[in-house]
Protein backbone atom coordinates (compact mmCIF):
# COMPACT_ATOMS: atom_id res chain seq x y z
CA UNK A 1 0.00 0.00 0.00
CA UNK A 2 1.18 3.36 -1.01
CA UNK A 3 1.24 6.57 1.45
CA UNK A 4 -1.19 8.55 1.00
CA UNK A 5 0.77 11.54 0.01
CA UNK A 6 -0.74 15.50 0.91
CA UNK A 7 0.22 18.15 -1.87
CA UNK A 8 1.44 21.02 0.61
CA UNK A 9 -0.15 24.00 0.76
CA UNK A 10 1.00 27.38 1.04
CA UNK A 11 0.23 30.69 3.21
CA UNK A 12 0.90 33.84 1.83
CA UNK A 13 2.38 36.28 4.37
CA UNK A 14 0.51 39.56 4.69
CA UNK A 15 3.54 42.10 5.32
CA UNK A 16 5.91 40.30 2.80
CA UNK A 17 4.00 38.64 0.64
CA UNK A 18 6.00 35.54 0.48
CA UNK A 19 5.06 32.19 0.03
CA UNK A 20 5.66 29.62 2.85
CA UNK A 21 4.71 26.21 2.94
CA UNK A 22 2.45 24.78 5.46
CA UNK A 23 2.63 21.26 6.35
CA UNK A 24 -1.00 19.41 6.45
CA UNK A 25 -0.76 18.47 10.35
CA UNK A 26 0.37 21.84 10.97
CA UNK A 27 -2.93 23.21 9.22
CA UNK A 28 -5.42 20.63 10.82
CA UNK A 29 -4.50 22.03 14.03
CA UNK A 30 -4.83 25.85 12.65
CA UNK A 31 -8.33 24.53 11.28
CA UNK A 32 -8.99 23.16 14.69
CA UNK A 33 -7.37 26.32 16.22
CA UNK A 34 -9.20 28.62 14.14
CA UNK A 35 -12.89 26.85 14.88
CA UNK A 36 -12.00 27.36 18.73
CA UNK A 37 -11.10 30.83 18.21
CA UNK A 38 -14.28 31.41 16.47
CA UNK A 39 -16.36 29.16 19.20
CA UNK A 40 -14.75 31.33 21.67
CA UNK A 41 -15.46 34.55 20.09
CA UNK A 42 -19.31 33.24 19.37
CA UNK A 43 -19.03 32.90 23.60
CA UNK A 44 -17.41 36.27 24.34
CA UNK A 45 -20.02 37.83 21.81
CA UNK A 46 -22.72 36.02 24.23
CA UNK A 47 -20.86 36.84 27.00
CA UNK A 48 -20.42 40.70 25.95
CA UNK A 49 -23.90 41.22 25.30
CA UNK A 50 -25.17 39.85 28.75
CA UNK A 51 -22.64 42.02 30.04
CA UNK A 52 -24.71 44.84 28.42
CA UNK A 53 -27.90 43.65 29.37
CA UNK A 54 -26.91 43.13 33.07
CA UNK A 55 -25.46 47.35 32.59
CA UNK A 56 -28.59 48.19 31.17
CA UNK A 57 -30.74 46.52 33.88
CA UNK A 58 -28.17 47.92 36.77
CA UNK A 59 -28.42 51.21 35.09
CA UNK A 60 -32.25 50.99 35.45
CA UNK A 61 -32.63 49.83 38.84
CA UNK A 62 -29.60 52.43 40.02
CA UNK A 63 -31.91 55.38 38.40
CA UNK A 64 -35.18 53.70 39.64
CA UNK A 65 -33.39 53.97 43.31
CA UNK A 66 -32.56 57.77 42.96
CA UNK A 67 -35.91 58.28 42.34
CA UNK A 68 -36.76 56.36 45.10
CA UNK A 69 -33.83 57.93 47.67
CA UNK A 70 -34.58 61.45 46.05
CA UNK A 71 -38.57 60.76 47.27
CA UNK A 72 -37.51 59.77 50.61
CA UNK A 73 -35.43 62.82 51.04
CA UNK A 74 -38.22 65.14 49.69
CA UNK A 75 -41.06 63.07 51.66
CA UNK A 76 -38.45 63.06 54.73
CA UNK A 77 -37.92 67.14 54.27
CA UNK A 78 -41.73 67.41 54.28
CA UNK A 79 -42.75 65.17 57.38
CA UNK A 80 -40.07 67.13 59.34
CA UNK A 81 -41.59 70.54 58.32
CA UNK A 82 -44.89 68.67 59.05
CA UNK A 83 -43.88 67.90 62.57
CA UNK A 84 -41.87 71.08 63.80
CA UNK A 85 -45.43 72.62 62.48
CA UNK A 86 -47.70 70.44 64.62
CA UNK A 87 -44.81 71.06 67.78
CA UNK A 88 -45.01 74.53 67.38
CA UNK A 89 -49.00 74.23 67.45
CA UNK A 90 -49.25 72.23 70.40
CA UNK A 91 -47.07 75.05 72.18
CA UNK A 92 -49.71 77.46 71.34
CA UNK A 93 -52.47 75.36 72.45
CA UNK A 94 -50.45 74.58 75.98
CA UNK A 95 -50.26 78.11 75.96
CA UNK A 96 -54.15 78.73 75.69
CA UNK A 97 -55.25 76.32 77.45
CA UNK A 98 -52.98 77.57 80.48
CA UNK A 99 -54.52 81.36 79.60
CA UNK A 100 -58.13 80.01 80.12
CA UNK A 101 -57.59 77.60 83.06
CA UNK A 102 -55.87 81.02 84.87
CA UNK A 103 -58.94 82.75 83.65
CA UNK A 104 -61.67 80.33 84.97
CA UNK A 105 -59.51 80.14 88.20
CA UNK A 106 -60.23 84.07 88.19
CA UNK A 107 -63.59 83.84 87.26
CA UNK A 108 -64.11 81.49 90.24
CA UNK A 109 -62.44 83.19 92.72
CA UNK A 110 -64.21 86.24 91.92
CA UNK A 111 -67.82 85.02 93.21
CA UNK A 112 -67.82 84.56 96.75
CA UNK A 113 -68.41 81.34 98.50
CA UNK A 114 -69.75 79.98 95.12
CA UNK A 115 -71.13 76.83 97.23
CA UNK A 116 -73.23 79.02 99.41
CA UNK A 117 -75.00 80.78 96.77
CA UNK A 118 -75.81 77.71 95.37
CA UNK A 119 -77.59 76.50 98.40
CA UNK A 120 -78.95 79.75 99.29
CA UNK A 121 -81.09 79.37 95.75
CA UNK A 122 -81.68 76.02 96.01
CA UNK A 123 -83.34 76.86 99.60
CA UNK A 124 -85.34 80.04 97.77
CA UNK A 125 -86.33 77.24 95.20
CA UNK A 126 -87.73 75.00 97.57
CA UNK A 127 -89.03 77.32 99.61
CA UNK A 128 -91.02 78.57 96.30
CA UNK A 129 -92.51 75.52 95.97
CA UNK A 130 -93.75 75.04 99.56
CA UNK A 131 -95.68 78.30 99.03
CA UNK A 132 -96.81 77.32 95.57
CA UNK A 133 -98.64 73.86 97.38
CA UNK A 134 -99.95 75.58 100.23
CA UNK A 135 -101.18 78.77 97.78
CA UNK A 136 -102.35 76.00 95.81
CA UNK A 137 -104.26 74.32 98.77
CA UNK A 138 -105.83 77.74 99.82
CA UNK A 139 -107.11 78.30 96.82
CA UNK A 140 -109.13 74.67 96.66
CA UNK A 141 -110.41 75.61 100.81
CA UNK A 142 -111.89 78.70 99.94
CA UNK A 143 -113.50 77.57 96.40
CA UNK A 144 -114.86 74.80 98.70
CA UNK A 145 -116.16 77.67 100.89
CA UNK A 146 -117.08 79.79 98.58
CA UNK A 147 -119.72 76.78 97.20
CA UNK A 148 -120.63 76.29 100.53
CA UNK A 149 -121.89 79.86 101.20
CA UNK A 150 -123.44 80.13 97.74
CA UNK A 151 -125.20 77.12 98.64
CA UNK A 152 -127.02 78.87 101.67
CA UNK A 153 -127.52 81.85 99.81
CA UNK A 154 -130.56 80.01 97.43
CA UNK A 155 -133.07 81.87 96.88
CA UNK A 156 -136.57 81.41 99.00
CA UNK A 157 -138.92 78.77 97.89
CA UNK A 158 -140.61 75.56 98.64
CA UNK A 159 -137.06 73.02 98.51
CA UNK A 160 -134.82 75.98 100.31
CA UNK A 161 -133.44 75.26 103.20
CA UNK A 162 -133.57 77.40 106.11
CA UNK A 163 -130.59 78.82 107.58
CA UNK A 164 -130.39 80.72 111.05
CA UNK A 165 -128.17 83.49 111.61
CA UNK A 166 -126.23 81.06 113.89
CA UNK A 167 -125.60 78.64 111.35
CA UNK A 168 -123.99 81.79 108.91
CA UNK A 169 -122.03 83.26 111.41
CA UNK A 170 -120.47 80.10 112.38
CA UNK A 171 -119.78 79.16 108.59
CA UNK A 172 -118.36 82.69 108.11
CA UNK A 173 -116.03 82.05 111.95
CA UNK A 174 -115.09 78.90 109.47
CA UNK A 175 -113.37 80.79 106.99
CA UNK A 176 -111.80 83.39 108.55
CA UNK A 177 -109.84 80.84 111.02
CA UNK A 178 -108.97 78.89 107.51
CA UNK A 179 -107.55 82.44 105.58
CA UNK A 180 -105.76 83.39 109.13
CA UNK A 181 -104.21 79.93 108.91
CA UNK A 182 -103.31 80.12 105.61
CA UNK A 183 -101.58 83.07 106.28
CA UNK A 184 -99.60 82.15 108.86
CA UNK A 185 -97.88 79.64 107.02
Amino acid sequence: MEDFVVPPEYLICKNCSAENEVPYIQKKSTAMFEKKIKELTSQCQLIMSLFVSVDKTMEKQAAELNDVSCTHERDKKSWVVSINDLERKIKIMKTEQSQVSHEAHECANSIPDLNQMVSAVQALVAECDDLKSKYLEEQTMRKKLYNQIQEFKVEPGPAKKQVDNVELQKLKTMVLKAIDDSDVS
